[in-house]
C-alpha cells in the first residue's frame, strides 16, 4: 500500500464481489510516511462473508485524514519478492494470504523461449495463512539456465493439484 502523505491508518473496509462488506472502526494501523509501501494484515469476522481462495476482494483503508487508500487482493499464495542466486538456482520470498495451508509438492519453470524445467519429485515447503518462506528453486541447466535480465514463469503444484504461477525477473 503506498501513501502519500503522513498519516495513521484508523480503519478498513473489505468487500466481495457481490456487493458483502465487512468493516472495522476500531483497528488501528500504523502511521506511514509519504510514499512509503508497506505490508498490513487485516481479518474480517466471517459474517458477511469469508474469504475464498482465488477470489478477488476490494480492500479501503481510511487514515486519520479521511483519506482512502483503495486496492484488491486474491486469497493465496503470492510472490513478495525474487533473487537470482546462481545460473542454476533461485529463491523466491513467498507469503500466503489465503484461508488455507498449502503444500507444494512439484515446480515447474519456463525460460522466455518457452523451455520447460519440471520437478515432479520435491518435497517443498507447507505455508499456514500468514507465513512468509523462502523456497529455493533449483534448475539442471540442460533445457536452460537463469539469466539476469529475462522474465521467467515458475508454476508451482499444491496438494490439491492447484497450481501457482508467478512471473519473475532476474
Amino acid at each position: 500500500m503506498l501513501v502519500e502523505e503522513k498519516g495513521s491508518l484508523v480503519s478498513y473496509y473489505v468487500k466481495d464481489s457481490a456487493g458483502n462488506s465487512f468493516h472495522d472502526p476500531t483497528w488501528t494501523g500504523p502511521t506511514m510516511d509519504r510514499n512509503t509501501v508497506r505490508s498490513l494484515d487485516f481479518v474480517i469476522d466471517g459474517k458477511a462473508f469469508t474469504f475464498q481462495l482465488g477470489n478477488s476482494y476490494a480492500v479501503i483503508m481510511i487514515d486519520s485524514r479521511n483519506a482512502q487508500y483503495g486496492f484488491s487482493i486474491i486469497p493465496g499464495v503470492s510472490l513478495e519478492s525474487s533473487i537470482r542466486n546462481t545460473s542454476l538456482n533461485a529463491t523466491l520470498n513467498l507469503v500466503n494470504h489465503g484461508p488455507q495451508t498449502t503444500t507444494f509438492t512439484a515446480y515447474g519453470v519456463k525460460d522466455p523461449q518457452g523451455h520447460w524445467y519440471n520437478n515432479t519429485n520435491w518435497t517443498g515447503p507447507t505455508l499456514n495463512p500468514g507465513d512468509h518462506v523462502a523456497v529455493n528453486i533449483l534448475i539442471d541447466g540442460q533445457a536452460f539456465v537463469f539469466q539476469a535480465g529475462y522474465w521467467y514463469t515458475i508454476q508451482a503444484t499444491d496438494s490439491t493439484n492447484m497450481v501457482h504461477t508467478w512471473y519473475v525477473p532476474f
